[in-house]
């Protein structure tokens, strides 16, 4: 559930989604987790993300929430929300 988009379903619209940051000059995803917590087979997990191209410039940070399920041995993510702390640009 990426900001300013609906959300993206299935592996495919994933991995499109993802591959068109990467052309877009993503080159780098930096993840911090801050906290997490559980109740049986679910986690959450809250965190902050930042995104950097090939010099190492920050193009983008902000905030995610990962929850998990734990399915079959192992955990699987379930939902994905992050949204940018950069404000949008002063018209």
């Amino acid at each position: 559930m990426p900001a300013g988009s609906d959300p993206i379903r299935g592996t495919d619209a994933i991995r499109k989604f993802w591959q068109g940051a990467l052309d877009s000059g993503v080159a780098a995803v930096g993840l911090k987790t801050i906290d997490v917590f559980g109740h049986g087979p679910t986690a959450t997990e809250v965190g902050e993300y930042e995104l950097r191209d090939k010099a190492g410039n920050v193009l983008d940070h902000g905030k995610y929430i990962v929850v998990w399920r734990h399915s079959d041995g192992s955990w699987k993510l379930l939902r994905d929300m992050f949204s940018t702390n950069v404000p949008p640009p002063k018209k």
